[in-house]
């Protein structure tokens, strides 16, 4: 899981400092937008496999549901909330920024569908511009850079906030497995 983690983590940082960057020919500005929207997915990509170790899909299921498989990572998702102190409430939890990139095929068809977007291109890295259609009318993915916010199909998701999330996880995470630790070495060593 800290790898995991650890791999979100560095994928927004590097998204950040890529965005920071001046580009000044159309080559530089589609290295711009290709680089830093790959590191915001590769990130935000890490951190909902975090959220599926900890909070399974199959934990919406009726119990007469679950397959001996999805019992196993219920339990294991149990154990994990337990070493690693992570109640139901902690913010890498949530499954909005899953279901906003899971999901996307079918929103995108939605989006598509409102007269009122216009449609120039997937993604944009937006360097705060003061266009008179809002950006978020014209590109279903938008990385705010000055913000450092992603809108998704006008879903907005704070990179700040999903750092935070990861980064306390990572520290619970890794306290948690210190303890596995102690404990399989203290049996060990009996």
């Amino acid at each position: 899981m800290g790898t995991e983690i650890r791999r979100a983590l560095d994928a927004l940082d590097e998204a950040e400092r890529l965005s920071r960057l001046e580009r000044t020919t159309d080559v530089g500005k589609t290295y711009e937008l290709r680089a830093v929207l790959n590191q915001i997915r590769l990130g935000y990509g890490a951190a909902a496999s975090v959220s599926k170790l900890l909070r399974p899909i199959c934990l919406n299921r009726k119990p007469s549901k679950l397959t001996p498989a999805h019992e196993q990572r219920v339990a294991t998702a149990a154990g994990l909330e337990l070493v690693c102190e992570m109640n139901a409430d902690h913010p890498i939890h949530t499954r909005d920024v899953r279901d906003a990139f899971e999901h996307f095929d079918e929103r995108l068809e939605q989006w598509l569908d409102d007269p009122e977007n216009e449609y120039l291109h997937m993604e944009v890295v937006d360097h705060d511009w003061d266009l008179a259609t809002p950006v978020e009318k014209r590109f279903p993915i938008v990385y705010h850079a000055e913000s450092k916010t992603l809108s998704v199909l006008g879903d907005e998701f704070s990179l700040k906030s999903l750092k935070a999330a990861l980064e306390d996880a990572l520290q619970r995470s890794s306290m948690g497995m210190e303890k596995v630790r102690r404990l399989y070495w203290n049996q060990d060593a009996d």
